[in-house]
């Protein structure tokens, strides 16, 4: 089996998103909205080919949109709203 949906919605986490949940190949949906999660978008969702909801609304995020999100041509839905920038 392997991981498709990874929620962390508010659960008051800190610090940055490590860069090893880029190679959670199989997984359509990431949920870290309502945390406390700071740095730039991640890069390295752009090789999580089979996402289709990102969402990274309400944390501290700064910076623009990675082009890494450009390969994202399963994405349907994206959250980032509320973050630092």
């Amino acid at each position: 089996a392997s991981l498709e949906f990874f929620n962390l919605f508010n659960n008051g986490l800190t610090g940055t998103l490590p860069r090893s949940l880029g190679q959670l190949s199989e997984v359509t949906a990431m949920v870290f909205g309502k945390n406390k999660f700071v740095g730039t978008l991640p890069t390295w969702a752009g090789n999580l080919t089979k996402l289709g909801l990102l969402d990274l609304s309400y944390n501290e995020f700064t910076g623009g949109i990675p082009t890494s999100f450009s390969r994202l041509q399963s994405l349907r839905h994206i959250s980032l709203q509320h973050n630092a920038d």
